[in-house]
């Protein structure tokens, strides 16, 4: 579905979460900082993509 394409694959989101967890235990703004980022990343590709069309 067109659905499968916009979601990345849990094998790459996973790794990414249990790091943030990890960091959370040390430095919880780390892993804020991180996931904030995270979110960024995404919503700049889904509008690049939008652009680009």
């Amino acid at each position: 579905g067109q659905s499968e394409s916009v979601q990345e694959p849990l094998f790459l989101i996973l790794p990414r979460i249990s790091r943030c967890l990890c960091a959370w235990r040390n430095n919880e703004r780390a892993c804020l900082l991180l996931r904030q980022k995270v979110i960024t990343t995404q919503i700049t590709q889904q509008q690049n993509e939008i652009y680009s069309h």
